[in-house]
């Protein structure tokens, strides 16, 4: 049985993504994964897009006078119950993961849900839980690491705005 930590996972991830000079990670994509939600279990769509945000835009900042930064945004929409839409904005300048990960946060991501979909055997093997206590939260562990417990990224999910609904439905 192989065990993998989350740095090696992450290494995975990058040497599974082909990139040309000035070419992005993995940008923009969309996979189905399995989520655990209450006690029952979902599938759902996850669409990732990136895009770039300029100092003036409402939710930026402007810091050391960089005024474009990008901005990922991760959806996440059941695929038996259309109601259930939810995103995350990752800010590259204020967000704890894309500030981890800068350029590897789209190709982490993706491999990290996709790994929902490996056999549990697997070292890649992910378990991804959609939670709604206070705010809704999407967690996602890895599941096979070695010694301490596995490593695993939380992301605070919002219902998006009527605004939003329209410009997710139509993409």
């Amino acid at each position: 049985l192989l065990s993998m930590d989350f740095v090696s996972f992450a290494a995975a991830a990058l040497r599974s993504s082909a990139v040309l000079p000035g070419e992005s990670f993995d940008s923009y994509w969309i996979t189905n994964a399995p989520v655990q939600f209450g006690l029952k279990g979902v599938k759902c769509t996850f669409r990732f897009e990136t895009a770039f945000a300029d100092a003036d835009d409402e939710a930026s900042t402007l810091v050391n006078g960089d005024n474009r930064h990008t901005v990922y945004i991760l959806w996440v929409s059941s695929c038996e119950d259309p109601s259930l839409l939810y995103s995350c904005r990752m800010d590259s300048k204020i967000d704890k993961v894309a500030l981890r990960y800068g350029q590897r946060t789209p190709s982490i991501l993706k491999s990290m849900i996709e790994g929902a979909n490996m056999p549990s055997d697997d070292p890649r093997f992910t378990m991804i839980n959609l939670i709604g206590e206070q705010e809704m939260g999407l967690f996602i562990r890895l599941c096979i690491t070695p010694g301490d417990g596995p490593s695993a990224l939380r992301l605070a999910l919002r219902t998006p705005s009527a605004a939003e609904w329209k410009s997710h439905l139509l993409m």
